[in-house]
């Protein structure tokens, strides 16, 4: 579900993170055998100030239902998984 059918105001958020996608898949393959690991993070609904704004604005978003909102946390920790190959290490 994306914020933007929601809020026009946000158009400009869908358009970054598609351009953001445009960009990262053929550098990615450009980059490829370099070293030099490319990935892009697109994701789904997080539990972030530019939500708790949105929600402030639209009734279909305050009735959202809390499990299908991502702690940014969560999101966090996965994006590091996945850039080191494993769970973050305690230091």
């Amino acid at each position: 579900m994306s914020l933007t059918g929601h809020l026009p105001s946000l158009a400009i958020h869908a358009a970054t993170k598609a351009y953001v996608l445009s960009l990262t898949e053929p550098l990615a393959e450009e980059l490829r055998g370099t070293g030099v690991p490319l990935m892009a993070v697109c994701p789904d609904i997080t539990a972030t100030d530019m939500l708790s704004t949105a929600q402030r604005q639209s009734g279909a978003l305050r009735k959202l239902p809390r499990f299908v909102v991502g702690e940014a946390e969560a999101v966090a920790a996965a994006t590091r998984e996945r850039c080191t190959g494993g769970p973050a290490q305690a230091t």
